[in-house]
């Protein structure tokens, strides 16, 4: 393979470098290198990841999730479940406040005292979110937020959607869920389309508005911070998405 052993990509210096060495030109700048890359539209300095999903329902499967999405059922509660995990207890040192011309400047460092799992349930008809924090995921875990749902929607019908997670999958789920006789039902995302979950929109706005500069002493200030902007989000800014079916639809990866 023509290149330099153990480099994974080509920069502007070390393709002109072998171009030098290789004698390929004369005499060649890096402007020019630089140059032809733009003109024949390449950038080898970047990379972007795709997953693909080879689930041969995908588009039959993506409909009926959309058309839930565009016409929720009368009937039942239509509700996104997914986790964010590993939410961190990060303890962050001296942070200075923004002033005219200077963004808000903190200090790279910080103490870990732990982590935390957030389940959550986000409602497609209202835009609001339930959630609760555990230190795990597993089966358990998530039975034991099932019933903290069906409590909190007592008497009502449900519609879940979630992923392909194997512990939404366990004897003691699959038992659990005959027991409510018809009263909640999942409905699984296809394999590798996460994107086809509502709730997926909402962990972002977790992650800028609450996560992203958050600077706590324990996992339980950290339980009560997330609960605390949850409750600030259902209260002020809860909302419905606007959810562009048409092009959703054309995806096949993400």
């Amino acid at each position: 393979m023509w290149g330099l052993k153990g480099q994974t990509h080509w920069t502007i210096s070390s393709l002109l470098w072998v171009l030098q060495r290789d004698e390929i030109f004369g005499k060649i700048s890096w402007t020019t290198v630089q140059r032809c890359l733009c003109e024949l539209d390449l950038k080898p300095h970047r990379m972007d990841y795709y997953l693909f999903c080879e689930d041969p329902r995908l588009l039959e499967r993506a409909k009926y999730i959309c058309g839930l999405y565009l016409e929720p059922p009368h009937d039942r509660v239509l509700l996104c479940y997914d986790e964010r995990t590993a939410m961190q207890a990060k303890e962050r040192y001296k942070t200075f406040p923004a002033i005219p011309g200077y963004p808000e400047k903190q200090d790279f460092h910080y103490k870990r005292h732990g982590k935390r799992d957030l389940l959550a349930v986000f409602e497609v008809g209202s835009g609001k979110t339930f959630g609760r924090c555990y230190e795990q995921h597993r089966q358990y875990e998530f039975l034991d937020f099932l019933k903290a749902v069906r409590k909190k929607y007592r008497r009502k019908k449900l519609t879940i959607i979630l992923d392909n997670l194997q512990s939404h999958k366990t004897p003691n789920v699959v038992k659990w869920l005959g027991k409510q006789k018809g009263m909640v039902e999942f409905v699984f995302t296809p394999l590798h389309a996460s994107w086809l979950n509502q709730i997926e929109i909402w962990f972002r706005e977790l992650n800028q508005k609450c996560l992203r500069r958050l600077s706590v002493r324990s996992c339980e200030e950290l339980e009560n911070n997330v609960c605390a902007w949850i409750e600030t989000y259902n209260k002020n800014f809860a909302h419905a998405y606007n959810w562009r079916a048409g092009e959703i639809l054309k995806k096949h990866a993400a």
